[in-house]
Formats: structure tokens, sequence, C-alpha cells
């Protein structure tokens, strides 16, 4: 969130869609150096992702009706400890 807005807008957006893409892009040339059914980790990923999504989702909007805390800074800490256990 480059203008501290707390809004992504579509520059930002794109930025980080692009360093995201960069990172699966490493996982999956990872990936195909070995003998891996690569169509079930796509699924498996893709199913994975959409429930850790629509999960983050519910558990946020129903912290939000029930608190007044702000915790917009939690999903900036979240993705620095991922980025951080992907240095391994």
């Amino acid at each position: 969130d480059f203008d501290n807005s707390k809004t992504l807008n579509l520059k930002e957006a794109l930025y980080l869609g692009i360093a995201l893409s960069l990172d699966s892009l490493a996982i999956g040339f990872g990936f195909s150096l070995r003998r891996i059914n690569c169509l079930g980790i796509i699924f498996f990923s893709l199913i994975a992702n959409m429930i850790a999504i629509w999960g983050g989702l519910a558990i946020g909007k129903r912290f939000v009706e029930k608190t007044e805390i702000d915790l917009s800074w939690l999903a900036g800490v979240i993705l620095l400890i991922l980025a951080f256990l992907r240095l391994k």
C-alpha cells in the first residue's frame, strides 16, 4: 500500500500480482525438475487457496462485526512471516 490508503489500487495490485506470479513460477520450475503429478498439484493448490481466501474473508467479517479493533496491519505481518519462512 504505497499511498497508505489501506486499499490496493490497480498499480499496487499489479505489483503484488507480479510478485506472487514470479514466486509461483519459481515453484513451478522446481516441481518440473521432479516427476510429480502436475495436474493434481494445480488442482489441490487451487482448492486450498480458495478455501483459505474464503475462510479468511469469513473470519475477518465476523471479527470486524464483533469488535472495534483495527487489524489492518495484520495482513502485512502475515505476508512478512510467510516470506521469511520461504527463505529456508
